[in-house]
């Protein structure tokens, strides 16, 4: 993290505000047998309705996978425009779970918060699923603040103005070391 940026300058967005884009971690045979094929209908019909209003960010296992998606894409008529791929393994698909909380900066500049993240209590492999935070914020080129609180992202709410709601029981607070002005 860049010592210089102040956290506190930044705001978490509403979920209702504008936004450019979309990040999913595609479905993939490596969590479990099947898991790829039961998923992916669900996948492509996401990625195709979402193109349509931002731009859909992918996290792809590796290269060989990235081009049997394209071709996937391409079948059903999604095709390639407006989505990005990147290559950053996962253990599982719920990005709002273990990816990055997007902040904004006084300036409109993007950041990117780094939750702790625990593989729902240890009960699941998260070895590469908590590094997606670091992985994104590199190749987006944006700073990381890395936050001592475990936050599963499907569990937090906020209004934009520093109000925040979240479920306790995905939750859990070490000493805070970062603000970004929450109320919550």
């Amino acid at each position: 993290m860049n010592k210089s940026i102040d956290p506190r300058k930044f705001r978490m967005p509403a979920e209702w505000e504008e936004q450019s884009g979309v990040w999913l971690q595609w479905p993939h045979e490596d969590k479990s047998r099947g898991y790829q094929r039961k998923l992916e209908s669900i996948w492509l019909e996401i990625t195709d309705t979402l193109k349509q209003h931002v731009t859909v960010d992918l996290c792809i296992q590796d290269e060989r996978r990235r081009e049997y998606i394209e071709r996937q894409l391409q079948f059903y008529g999604i095709g390639l425009d407006n989505i990005r791929f990147y290559i950053i393994p996962t253990n599982d698909i719920w990005i709002r779970d273990n990816g990055p909380t997007f902040v904004i900066g006084e300036k409109g500049e993007l950041a990117a918060v780094n939750w702790v993240f625990n593989g729902w209590g240890g009960r699941y492999p998260h070895s590469l699923d908590k590094q997606v935070p670091r992985q994104i914020a590199r190749e987006l080129g944006i700073p990381l603040f890395p936050v001592n609180y475990v936050m599963e992202g499907g569990n937090i709410e906020v209004n934009g103005q520093g109000d925040l709601i979240c479920a306790r029981s995905a939750t859990l607070i070490s000493e805070p070391k970062i603000s970004f002005g929450c109320r919550g």
